[in-house]
């Protein structure tokens, strides 16, 4: 290389090109600041004995890293993105992520060898960070898009199950036995199954399509239970189309009698 390199001759290249520099100043740790194109870009440019160390880092937002689970079971990760992003950065540019307590940052570098260093190469790797820092920008907004439209979908989808399940429930209401309110003619009384049997014993099992149980014979009250598909269940009272059922472990409850299962 010709002529010194100083940081007075660096910072007016990087002027010279539009990057906006300043007179590059050095601070205590022997760097200087220079804007980027656009929106300032703060690139620290340190002065090695064989080369020049250019670095830009900044900020993510909390959470940023964060991932979201897609329709189809896929985890949606904006750090593996970042990370396979980085990996494919020009040249001889570095990319590291650093996470430290409840913050991250993205720290972009890049060299430029002073058997090889020229106006060219110099102004060269300041341009591909720059170029690399809008590209991760622009990659960080398609993720955040893509996890507001997940979540949109995920709400839509819990939504729609709130409502299958609140039109199941009326469904099985309406369908349930009419409630037994008159008296019984002379001579005729609900037949109960004695009580002092000598060992609990199934007579019934729950259909299917499973059952529902209520707390009385009556269909305009909450449902209490919904018992699986071959529950083994003993009818101990009826009350017209209801049935009064007990299970081995002393639960009982009323439902539809027309459904169940002898035995």
């Amino acid at each position: 290389m010709g002529a010194t390199v100083d940081w007075a001759r660096l910072a007016a290249w990087a002027r010279e090109e539009g990057f906006g520099a300043g007179e590059g100043t050095a601070d205590a740790d022997g760097s200087i600041d220079v804007p980027g194109p656009g929106a300032p870009l703060g690139v620290a440019v340190r002065l090695a004995p064989d080369r020049v160390l250019l670095e830009h880092s900044f900020q993510l937002d909390p959470g940023e890293l964060g991932g979201a689970t897609g329709t189809d079971g896929e985890t949606l990760s904006a750090r593996a993105s970042l990370e396979r992003a980085l990996d494919e950065a020009p040249g001889l540019l570095r990319g590291e992520i650093r996470s430290t307590g409840g913050t991250a940052s993205i720290s972009l570098t890049t060299t430029v060898h002073m058997d090889g260093l020229s106006k060219h190469a110099f102004v060269r790797a300041m341009d591909e960070l720059a170029r690399t820092r809008r590209s991760l920008d622009r990659l960080r907004a398609d993720v955040a898009r893509s996890r507001e439209m997940l979540g949109s979908i995920h709400a839509g989808m819990e939504e729609s199950r709130r409502r299958m399940e609140e039109a199941t429930r009326r469904e099985e209401a309406e369908a349930a036995p009419a409630s037994t309110t008159t008296a019984p003619p002379p001579g005729a009384a609900p037949v109960a199954i004695p009580t002092a049997a000598p060992a609990w014993a199934p007579t019934h099992v729950a259909p299917q399509s499973g059952l529902t149980a209520w707390p009385a014979p009556d269909p305009s009250a909450q449902p209490v239970a919904r018992l699986q598909p071959g529950t083994e269940l003993r009818a101990v009272e009826w009350n017209g189309a209801w049935a009064r059922v007990d299970a081995p472990n002393g639960w009982s409850g009323w439902v539809d009698g027309r459904l169940l299962v002898a035995t």
